[in-house]
């Protein structure tokens, strides 16, 4: 999924289970909140989209970064992640969970979860010819690596003109344009406008 899916559709389902999860009524939650909840939404494809493609501009071939789903989509990564943080802060933060990590943790469950759900509806497109099955997902290879497979998904697309292209004639378009419209819903554009009172 691209941004405006996992912004706006992402966004929208964290928010509404975070503030379910903290006993609130309405799912308008503080600004810092929502910002780090969209960053949650978005870290995986910060982390790895920008490295794919750099290596595609180079010309830099490598058998560990094999698409735009690696490192930044797998449980592993953040679970050291979040187990370094813990230990790394543990003796500097007077309380022993942060409160912001919680709604990134809704984000980043999100994240997966679209990618997972884009990959069962639209199919495993490698080429605009070719579908395979989900098992070859490579949200699901990434999510559950080394222990689903050892090594990452493949991708055919030579830079991100070629990706992008490859999604805007498929059912990924609608997924856009439903996010699109998320965002611009009046509790998002409070929540970045009007400072909580």
């Amino acid at each position: 999924m691209l941004p405006l899916g996992h912004l706006g559709i992402g966004g929208t389902l964290a928010r509404y289970f975070f503030a379910m999860s903290q006993k609130k009524v309405s799912p308008l939650i503080e600004r810092n909140t929502v910002r780090v909840l969209l960053l949650g939404c978005m870290a995986p494809d910060l982390i790895d989209k920008p490295i794919f493609y750099f290596l595609k501009a180079i010309n830099a071939s490598t058998q560990y970064i094999s698409c735009t789903r690696t490192l930044g989509h797998s449980l592993i990564f953040w679970l050291f992640l979040g187990i370094g943080s813990y230990f790394l802060t543990k003796k500097r933060v007077k309380t022993p969970f942060c409160p912001l990590i919680l709604p990134f943790l809704f984000g980043l469950i999100s994240h997966f979860a679209l990618d997972l759900i884009e990959d069962a509806l639209l199919g495993v497109t490698q080429t605009s010819e070719l579908q395979l099955p989900f098992s070859e997902s490579s949200a699901l290879i990434a999510l559950f690596y080394p222990f689903y497979r050892d090594s990452f998904a493949q991708y055919p697309f030579h830079d991100l003109k070629d990706h992008l292209w490859t999604r805007l004639f498929s059912l990924s378009t609608i997924f856009e344009g439903v996010g699109l419209a998320l965002l611009f819903r009046k509790e998002l554009a409070i929540s970045f406008s009007k400072k909580p009172s």
